[in-house]
């Protein structure tokens, strides 16, 4: 049997393996249509089928004219076709496509919008607006200040509506980047929820002809070139000129581009384009005051792009529905379309204070010390012999000052003493005309009053601080004012100073490996290391050049004491004479660059003695020095710019990085690496944090104008901004995990719902990697990547590892990676993902020298073959035979053969290589821009990630569905108690990655925990039964622990430590631990049961189905 030799061929055959207890009398819902994957299709339509033919009735038909003159009503104004305007509450239509727009001088509150359906237009403008009341002023800006549901636009309520109305009405709403609109409409901030959907054709656009990294940087720059030809004469030299690098990438950049509206309208409706110039009325820079005059226009401008967001939604949405055909796909992206957190509006003004407080005083105090350190190397000047120039860290500064030159004494008539004015001596001393001084006052001052007169000798222009070095000078900054007193903004001294500025490695006396830093133009930051051979250079280039202190530099580097009494001069002259003209002869300027470098490495080479990180730049050329680079994280041939940056700020923890002196002082240094590491997360984060929307809402049982602490964010979710389809967000899905030395790192832990709330969720347990064994195991009987049933749950050495490796006992995947190379556990995860989603050799050699700098290129290229040989096996060549006849019409295949990893590999790549790839699970169609139809075998890589990570995003939108339909609600005149319909209100709140998160009633909590896990085996299942295999292992059949909590933080327990929030979450906000529930847990909790969901008792060892019966 191919399994059993593929796993005794890895050690893995006989291995001691866990047996999962099972789960006793589950209740499982009854499988619409009788096996698991008609069930999901069933639900998918269920959830969806309303709205897709909202969207496909919208399509049909034309849209009326937009109105000639655009109406300045507060609220919503309805045009009929005969141009007849009307009030109306709300556009009361269940298909629309929406635009609005925000002049984000004033804030994030909506300007103006408009809306259009099959049969009418609608526009919306805001109060300061409009005729009735408003004059084109908004007042003072509203920085700071919460947004109140009033200045939303309303979709489906009215003013005189009750708070909150249930809104269970099916609806949908069109619009680009819809979660910008959706978070401007006043309904999405209700607590319970509505049933109106909105449809992104961003989205849309993303899924059908979206692009790769490398792909959009060529579409980048077409889009510049387009712009820039706009405005010239001529374009001669513009589109019509198509380089060799335009002729690879025709094919596919016609039906590629960009995701803006502008560039999506051009690519699927085609047309000269969006006129996109009044956008800027709406910059933050432009007046407000400008927007009324221009209403007209503006308002125009807005319905331009509703009607263009039609036009894209008419060419856009038959290509989706077709590329996309499962039902779930649809359902997924309108779920995702409904993330929003709920907040307390008090609790996020403090999280922003004490964030940016904790990091402004923390930023002071870094300030501080570093101003005392270049203040300290300034006074080597006073040290006398030119002390700085023996200095290992600021000897190549610019210690050049500027003198004060006095101006000329005048004639010796002039400079006759007399006796001093009165006024002058009443001036000395500030004293009134008439009042006494003493006879000692008028000692002192004609003791001192020569000194008065000297400023006479000043000259009329002073240079900017006489007498100081310029490298201190720089770093000062100006006054802005003649006198420096009337400057309220102006401090004395260094204070330019941070740790960005070049000279802070040096201020700070940085070492790297006890070697002093240098900073060398071209190659970053190094270490200098003495012991190298001194060629002969002449006296006149040493006296011209500014060299290291050598003799200081061999008593302070930790060298062997051998090295430093034997060093000595040693004739090793390189003749440039003849270099150069061989040079001129046989090779480039650049072939000479990489030549010499190679022969100065060959006849330069470090001692054996160094066993540091350093990379050595041998021509860099200090008499007596080495010159290494400290090594980056991406790798050797990319320089360090500042090594105070986070990328390297870890270092300090192990001292590879440390700070040379042993004085109070030079602690305070060493603290100062700390502080950056510290502040780095909210000086990056603080604006984006900041400008989040957050909306108060009335409590319930106050009235609509009454103030409440209950407040949402709706995160600015794309739900499908990727090639693979991933949803993006630029501040929540990115957020990080708290830690102990990262200010304001607790922002997950800021979110918590309300009164009598939970928040409910779970991470999906190595989702991608079970995903790609997975298609291994499916594929492995015939090892040629074919998905037709003839495998089975942990076949191959890597779904084996995946089902059933223990990290304890070495056999999961990342332990057995680790031992092959020799990495932690920690760099292995790294590669093996890295392999997965398509990386190669190169890119695992650059990893391997990442984690290991010290690494050379021969050394990490070796690991590399090794991991992948073992992983990924051999290339071999297979050809297929029609009996003993070469099949015309089959290419010699190449598959992978004798790794861990072969079969998933080859199931990976059949799929990757399908002219028209899809996903596994879902069908869900790669974009037209990487189809091998169109492109060849270009960007193989990228499409094998793509399967990986595109199949995730089918997982997750399978979740989501079943979720739904495990929790879908109870009707408002449902037969029931009220208290138990609170029970089953399930609200999503946001994914990250492969994780999803709800927002629950209190004493719903336990059942919605157990109404994850039930989705969690529905989705495993369905996913193992599309390739083919008709039953699932019990160790991945539930999630490995359900999240139930008062906030959003990563793990229950974790209690969110932060220097901004340094009493944790229980003792300092009061919020107790979490729980954390797996399958037996949760079932316990729940009672084993979920009210309203018909359910049924099934095996719990697996879910089958009889192939050929579905």
């Amino acid at each position: 049997m191919i399994a059993k030799s593929n796993l005794e061929a890895h050690g893995l055959l006989g291995k001691s393996t866990t047996l999962v207890p099972e789960v006793s009398s589950l209740c499982l819902p009854v499988l619409k249509g009788g096996t698991i994957e008609t069930h999901f299709y069933e639900i998918g339509e269920e959830q969806t089928k309303f709205y897709r033919v909202l969207l496909q009735h919208l399509v049909k038909f034309n849209l009326p004219k937009a109105p000639f003159k655009w109406s300045r009503r507060s609220g919503w104004t309805k045009y009929g076709s005969d141009a007849e305007m009307e009030s109306v509450d709300f556009p009361d239509e269940d298909a629309v496509v929406f635009d609005v727009e925000v002049c984000r001088s004033v804030g994030d509150g909506p300007t103006m919008a408009t809306a259009v359906s099959s049969t009418n237009w609608y526009s919306w403008v805001c109060w300061w607006l409009s005729e009735d009341g408003g004059n084109g002023d908004p007042g003072p800006p509203r920085k700071g200040r919460p947004i109140t549901l009033d200045e939303l636009i309303p979709l489906e309520s009215k003013p005189s509506d009750s708070f909150p109305k249930h809104l269970s009405r099916k609806r949908i709403v069109v619009a680009h980047h819809a979660s910008y609109d959706r978070a401007r409409v006043k309904e999405q901030y209700w607590p319970n929820g509505s049933g109106l959907r909105f449809f992104d054709t961003l989205s849309a656009h993303v899924c059908v002809g979206g692009v790769s990294s490398y792909q959009r940087a060529v579409l980048t720059m077409d889009e510049r070139r387009r712009k820039k030809s706009k405005g010239a004469v001529s374009s001669t030299d513009g589109e019509n000129s198509i380089s060799e690098v335009d002729l690879n990438d025709k094919a596919w950049r016609e039906v590629a581009s960009l995701n803006s509206l502008g560039e999506a309208h051009r690519l699927h409706c085609g047309g000269p384009g969006l006129d996109k110039s009044a956008r800027s009325a709406f910059d933050i820079d432009y007046p407000a005051s400008e927007i009324l005059p221009r209403f007209q226009e503006l308002m125009t401008y807005c319905s331009n792009d509703a009607k263009a967001t039609h036009e894209l939604l008419c060419a856009l949405l038959p290509q989706f529905l077709e590329r996309f055909p499962h039902p779930v796909t649809l359902a997924g992206m309108l779920e995702l379309g409904t993330a929003r957190l709920p907040v307390s509006h008090a609790i996020w003004n403090q999280y922003l204070s004490d964030s940016s407080r904790t990091h402004d005083e923390l930023e002071s105090e870094l300030k501080l010390k570093l101003i005392q350190r270049a203040n300290e190397a300034c006074r080597l000047m006073e040290n006398g012999e030119e002390a700085y120039k023996r200095d290992l860290w600021m000897w190549d500064q610019d210690w050049s000052t500027k003198d004060l030159v006095l101006k000329q004494k005048k004639g010796s008539k002039e400079l006759k003493s007399n006796e001093p004015p009165l006024m002058d001596l009443n001036n000395f001393f500030n004293v009134e005309d008439g009042e006494p001084v003493s006879e000692l006052e008028e000692k002192l001052f004609k003791k001192f009053s020569s000194l008065l007169h000297t400023f006479k000798e000043l000259p009329s222009r002073l240079p900017y601080m006489p007498g100081y070095p310029k490298w201190y000078r720089k770093l000062c900054p100006k006054p802005t004012c003649p006198d420096p007193d009337e400057d309220d903004e102006w401090i004395p001294g260094p204070t330019l100073l941070t740790t960005n500025t070049r000279i802070a490695p040096k201020l700070l006396r940085l070492c790297w490996e006890k070697y002093p830093v240098h900073y060398v133009q071209g190659q970053g930051w190094g270490i200098l290391i003495p012991g190298r051979p001194i060629a002969n250079h002449s006296d006149t280039d040493l006296k011209n050049k500014v060299q290291p202190p050598l003799k200081e530099l061999l008593d302070f580097s930790p060298i062997p004491r051998s090295v430093k009494s034997s060093f000595r001069l040693n004739n090793t002259k390189m003749n440039l004479a003849k270099v150069h003209d061989m040079v001129e002869e046989y090779m480039s300027i650049k072939e000479w660059t990489m030549t010499k470098r190679s022969y100065g490495k060959k006849n330069d080479d470090l001692p054996e003695w160094y066993k540091g990180s350093g990379l050595l730049c041998a021509d860099v050329d200090f008499p007596g020095i080495w010159f290494c680079r400290i090594p980056h994280r991406e790798g050797p041939g990319n320089c360090v710019g500042n090594p105070l940056s986070k990328d390297f700020l870890d270092a300090a923890s192990d001292d590879t990085m440390s700070v040379h002196d042993h004085t109070e002082e030079g602690l305070t240094a060493k603290s100062a690496l700390t502080f950056g590491k510290m502040i780095s997360y909210w000086r990056n984060n603080r604006e984006r944090v900041s400008s989040q929307m957050v909306v108060c809402i009335p409590c319930k049982g106050k009235s609509r104008k009454g103030k409440s602490d209950i407040a949402f964010i709706l995160p600015q979710v794309i739900v499908s901004g990727t090639l693979t389809r991933r949803a993006v967000e630029p501040t929540w899905m990115t957020a990080s995990n708290a830690e102990s030395d990262r200010v304001g790192s607790e922002l997950r832990a800021i979110i918590r719902p309300h009164e009598n709330q939970y928040m409910v969720g779970a991470d999906v347990d190595s989702q991608e990697l079970w995903i790609a064994a997975l298609l291994g195991d499916a594929a492995d009987a015939n090892m040629k990547g074919s998905l037709n049933g003839g495998g089975m749950h942990g076949g191959t050495p890597l779904g084996w590892r995946t089902l059933q490796g223990n990290k304890s006992e070495g056999t999961d995947m990342h332990s057995a990676t680790a031992a092959a190379v020799g990495c932690t556990r920690d760099q292995a995860k790294v590669l093996n993902y890295a392999r997965i989603y398509g990386a190669g050799r190169r890119f695992a050699t650059r990893l391997l020298q990442k984690f290991s700098p010290h690494l050379t290129a021969a050394e990490a290229s070796k690991k590399a073959d090794t991991m992948m040989e073992l992983t990924k096996g051999r290339r071999v060549r297979q050809k297929e035979e029609l009996g003993n006849v070469m099949n015309p019409q089959t290419e010699d295949n190449y598959i992978w053969e004798g790794g861990s990893e072969s079969a998933m590999f080859n199931a990976l790549e059949k799929i990757a290589k399908m002219p028209f790839p899809e996903t596994p699970f879902l069908r869900a169609r790669l974009s037209r821009a990487l189809e091998p139809e169109r492109i060849g075998n270009r960007f193989l890589p990228t499409r094998i990630n793509w399967v990986v990570q595109s199949g995730a995003v089918d997982f997750l939108h399978l979740l989501l569905v079943a979720i739904r339909s495990l929790s879908p609600g109870v009707p408002v005149d449902a037969n029931v108690q009220s208290s138990l319909k609170k029970k089953f209100d399930l609200h999503f709140a946001l994914s990250f990655h492969d994780e999803v998160r709800y927002i629950v009633p209190e004493s719903g909590r336990y059942e919605a925990a157990l109404r994850l896990h039930v989705a969690h085996l529905l989705v495993r299942a369905f996913c193992a039964s599309r390739v083919g295999l008709f039953d699932l292992p019990m160790s991945v059949a539930f999630f490995g622990g359900v999240s139930v909590d008062r906030t959003m933080r990563k793990e229950p327990y974790d209690q969110c430590v932060t220097p901004s929030n340094p009493h944790g979450l229980h003792l300092g906000h009061g919020v107790p631990p979490g729980e954390s529930l797996d399958i037996y847990s949760a079932f316990e909790k729940a009672d084993g049961k979920y009210t309203l969901a018909p359910t049924q008792k099934l095996g719990n060892r697996k879910i089958k189905k009889r192939k050929g019966k579905d």
